[in-house]
């Protein structure tokens, strides 16, 4: 019995001792995969840093860099749609900046083409603005449109990021991960956007000195100018291709040419022959036409005449510096009339004249406003609807301006700035000038550049300082929403909010391929809507009065406030082909057969009659 309790009690002791033993190798066990797990976690988060800081380069676009950031997400959340806003504090609203889709038979991400995504119920169509809201920063599920979705603040607010379809309930690691991520994000995206602004800092000091230095050669360098000029003509008559053959002694020489190939190009250059007979066919006129059908199209040079659904418009261009032919070439079913080939032999004839008239080089100096008003002229006359454009935006500031009871000395200032609010345009490049269809958002932003290049260009031409100042700010809005400056209220010079009232008002009234003019009366009603937001209320309201002051005149009752080309602003060019043209004693749309359509408007919506046929009916004219 004594021997069997000592034995009892050490097997007792050896079977705790083994317990201790286990649990202390349990409790290792435990701590060693804590470690491993803790070591990994660690070596996870030090690569997602390295990946994320040392990844930022200069040379790489923002979009490509947050593409990255999006598919260190794919492991931790798996979801079809990735999708990544910055903050944009003009609108003080979240955009979206890049859209990833993930192709589940491949299981890697991809850019987002909304054609090519296949149809799925829960597929998610991110919007393309959020607004800013006191969310916190940490990940949160939300739902839009009944889509659950991971919603992800980067600190500071400077980025959000939404992930979806997503489950409803996401494990606390995959959590914490997320955390991590949008904590290192947030230094990356502060140096991506610091990149990104004097990228583009760089490209509007770029392309504005191109544009400066391309206009300021133009007024010094006749071939410059003809370049510029002729590729406007070129968009003005519809042509595909252009060139001007320039004729020095015996000899011709293509000093301008554009929409061709390469060999057709050189072909051209080495073909004398042909370019003799090109500039015989308008030897004799200042200009023609020539159908595939006509014996003269056999004369032009086989590089050209390839194609059977051509025609070709030849311009003599005969002044003392210059001589030649300018060919234009056109698929046939191109739209364009007479009046635009009288606009572009109109425009050559004046720049001819104006060096003619100043051979001497130390007058050059003073043809660079000159040489700006002709090319403003050809940039409004490239569309029939943005025809007079630019001296229209003129009229109404300076009526609007005496409205105002301005100072006497202060409304050329105005005027000028008005004629030539849009000069930056032509320093763009042509792929924006003459861009069909809607910009992209590069392009957008890039056409926005118009104005800061024109306040540029004004400070070489024009003396007084207010009128670059007005250029500058005439897309700038009342509610600080505007560009370049975001500036807002009584902090847009006064000159500049003449011009956006005047240039809203015509936009207004004149029409687009893809849209009517709106009457008088709508264009009233969206101006004093505008008033507050956009426009400044006082500036509206001058416009308002100064027609109620021309509508209370007795004398235009049943009549127009004006004769059509006069209130419409339109060249000589088109005027003198149009019966109505210094007709007084009817209403323009009362004669048969007038030329509203080289201007881009017909009788029945365009704001002349609108507006007779608006106060005829409201005789009190009260808004």
């Amino acid at each position: 019995m004594f021997f069997w309790s000592i034995n009892h009690f050490f097997m007792v002791k050896y079977n705790i001792l083994f317990l201790v033993c286990c649990l202390s190798l349990s409790v290792l066990i435990v701590i060693l995969l804590w470690l491993i797990r803790k070591v990994g976690s660690i070596s996870w988060e030090l690569n997602i840093n390295r990946t994320i800081l040392n990844g930022i380069t200069i040379e790489s676009s923002i979009e490509k860099h947050l593409n990255e950031y999006l598919e260190l997400l794919f492991p931790i959340i798996e979801s079809r749609g990735y999708f990544f806003y910055l903050y944009d504090t003009k609108s003080e609203n979240y955009l979206l900046r890049v859209s990833r889709q993930v192709d589940k038979s491949t299981g890697k991400i991809a850019p987002s083409y909304s054609g090519l995504i296949p149809y799925n119920r829960e597929v998610y169509n991110p919007p393309l603005w959020l607004p800013r809201t006191n969310s916190a920063e940490g990940p949160l599920i939300i739902k839009d449109g009944g889509v659950p979705l991971l919603h992800l603040m980067i600190r500071e607010g400077e980025g959000l990021i939404r992930i979806g379809p997503v489950r409803s309930a996401i494990g606390k690691t995959r959590l914490k991960k997320l955390e991590k991520i949008a904590r290192v994000l947030q230094p990356s995206l502060a140096v991506l956007l610091s990149i990104e602004k004097q990228k583009f800092d760089t490209k509007l000091i770029v392309t504005t000195a191109k544009a400066i230095n391309g206009l300021a050669k133009s007024v010094f360098d006749i071939n410059s100018l003809f370049n510029t000029l002729i590729s406007l003509s070129a968009k003005m008559i519809d042509a595909e291709a252009c060139c001007f053959l320039l004729k020095q002694d015996n000899n011709f020489v293509v000093s301008v040419i554009s929409g061709f190939k390469k060999e057709v190009e050189t072909q051209l250059k080495c073909n004398q022959q042909g370019l003799h007979e090109l500039f015989n066919i308008v030897k004799d006129v200042e200009s023609c036409q020539i159908l595939p059908s006509t014996y003269d199209f056999q004369k032009i040079p086989t590089c050209f005449s390839t194609s059977s659904n051509q025609l070709v418009t030849l311009i003599r261009i005969d002044n003392f510096l210059l001589k030649g032919v300018i060919a234009f070439w056109h698929n046939q079913d191109s739209t364009f009339g007479q009046h635009q080939i009288s606009i572009v032999k109109d425009l050559i004839l004046r720049i001819g004249e104006l060096f003619d008239s100043k051979r001497d080089s130390g007058e050059f100096v003073n043809a660079y406003s000159e040489v700006l008003s002709i090319l403003i002229e050809a940039n409004d006359n490239l569309e029939p609807f943005t025809v007079g454009h630019s001296n229209l935006i003129a009229n109404y500031s300076v009526a609007i301006a005496r409205e105002l009871k301005l100072p006497q000395d202060e409304i050329p200032n105005i005027k000028l700035a008005a004629y030539f609010h849009d000069i930056g345009m032509i320093g763009l490049s042509n792929n924006i000038l003459f861009k069909r269809g809607k910009y992209s958002k590069i392009e957008f932003e890039t056409m926005k550049l118009h104005a800061e290049i024109g306040a540029s260009i004004g400070e070489s031409a024009f003396a007084n300082t207010n009128v670059p100042l007005y250029i500058r700010h005439h897309h700038e809005r009342w509610d600080g929403f505007g560009y370049p400056d975001g500036l807002s209220g009584e902090e847009i010079p006064l000159g500049s909010r003449i011009i956006a009232v005047a240039d809203m008002f015509n936009a207004k009234l004149g029409g687009r391929k893809y849209r009517e003019p709106v009457t008088f009366e709508q264009a009233i009603k969206d101006m004093i809507s505008s008033a507050g937001t956009q426009l400044d209320p006082k500036v509206v309201q001058a416009l308002v009065e100064w027609f109620k002051n021309k509508q209370t005149d007795h004398k235009r009752i049943g009549r127009s406030l004006g004769p059509c080309w006069l209130m419409r602003c339109s060249p000589a060019s088109i005027c003198k082909e149009c019966n109505a043209f210094n007709r007084r004693d009817k209403n323009c749309w009362e004669f048969k057969d007038v030329n509203c359509s080289s201007h881009g408007n017909n009788c029945t919506t365009c704001f002349v009659r609108t507006e007779t046929i608006y106060r005829s009916n409201e005789p009190q004219f009260c808004i």
